[in-house]
């Protein structure tokens, strides 16, 4: 009885190690990958290491960060390098000192023009100081976010409107305070109304000229169409020099 207990055991923890290691493996192929295709040669082993992971960790839509020294390099550049549909890049040129920033598929729905600024800013001024690896990183956490929707504004940027919105609300109470206490103190006005009289005994009216205001109404007999074009599968979002 007491071998059979024991094998029941043994054979329920193996059971449970198997499903563990499968929702593992789901786990791993879920992460739809990306990769850096370095041309330029601006990252030793150790960074190129590092930005790998970082790309790992991305699992709803793939990353790619591409440099290089060609002087042209745009869409169809980066196209022939990427065998993918859904995808947002990162491209670094250093012959032009530009950077690119590309989305295609779900991610061009996804990311907005606001989320593609926050994007350029968190890569123009460490491209431009040369931490390159640093822009990189910075780029893969905030371009995930993005594609999930859960890239909002920095912390500093909300500090300072809130900082600004306090000192006007404590300016306006300061105008408010000080123009009743001005008011306060003005001496009281002499009531003509009440002390005065006034006789009219003769009144003229003198006619001394006209104002004549024309108006011209135009009509428009030529037929408009509104703002048409379809849908596209994405492309280049945003850049700028460094």
């Amino acid at each position: 009885m007491k071998k059979f207990v024991l094998k029941r055991i043994v054979a329920l923890s193996i059971c449970i190690v198997l499903v563990v290691f499968s929702v593992g493996l789901l786990g791993a192929s879920a992460t739809s990958g990306g990769q850096v295709i370095d041309n330029a040669g601006l990252f030793d082993s150790l960074e190129l290491q590092t930005i790998s992971n970082s790309i790992s960790t991305v699992s709803e839509t793939e990353i790619y960060i591409v440099t290089t020294n060609d002087y042209i390099f745009g869409d169809s550049e980066l196209k022939a390098l990427i065998n993918s549909d859904n995808f947002v890049a990162l491209t670094i040129n250093m012959n032009t000192r530009h950077y690119d920033i590309y989305t295609y598929g779900q991610a061009y729905n996804n990311i907005t023009d606001k989320e593609i600024t926050r994007l350029e800013n968190a890569v123009e001024d460490k491209l431009a100081n040369g931490d390159y690896s640093e822009a990189v990183i910075s780029f893969i956490e905030k371009a995930d976010k993005a594609y999930n929707g859960n890239l909002g504004p920095d912390m500093l940027f909300i500090l300072a409107v809130s900082a600004i919105i306090a000192f006007a609300a404590a300016l306006i109470s300061c105008i408010i305070v000080i123009s009743k206490y001005k008011m306060k103190m003005r001496p009281t006005n002499y009531p003509l109304d009440k002390y005065a009289r006034m006789q009219l005994r003769d009144r003229q009216d003198i006619f001394t000229g006209n104002i004549v205001t024309t108006r011209t109404i135009q009509t428009n007999t030529s037929s408009g169409g509104g703002k048409s074009g379809g849908g596209g599968g994405g492309g280049h979002r945003g850049g700028g020099s460094f």
